[in-house]
C-alpha cells in the first residue's frame, strides 16, 4: 500500500530484534525469511538473545528502532517509506 498521508502510525510493537540475514536464492515469500533464522536459531537453543526494540508501521512505510537499555535511548536502524509519485 503507497501512503496518501504520509506517516500515519497504523501500529507500534515492541519486539526482540534477532539481526539480519540475506534470503536463500530461489525461494519466495515466507520461506525466504525463514531459512536464514531456522539456521540462526535452532529449536535447541534454550535462550535466544536478541536486540530489546521497537517496530513501527505507518501508512508510509516502516521503522525499526533500537533501545539502549543503559540509558533508555532509541536508535533508528532501518526506515523505509513510500510515497505516491506525482
Amino acid at each position: 500500500m503507497v501512503a496518501d498521508t504520509p506517516h500515519r502510525v497504523l501500529c507500534k510493537c515492541h519486539v526482540c530484534y534477532l539481526g539480519y540475514s540475506s534470503p536463500d536464492p530461489g525461494t519466495k515469500e515466507l520461506e525466504a525469511l525463514q531459512g536464514p533464522l531456522s539456521r540462526a536459531y535452532t529449536a535447541r537453543n534454550d535462550e535466544i538473545k536478541g536486540i530489546d526494540a521497537w517496530l513501527t508501521i505507518y501508512t508510509s512505510g516502516i521503522q525499526l528502532q533500537l533501545v539502549d537499555k543503559r540509558n533508555g535511548m532509541y536508535t533508528s536502524v532501518m526506515t523505509m517509506f513510500l510515497w505516491k509519485q506525482p
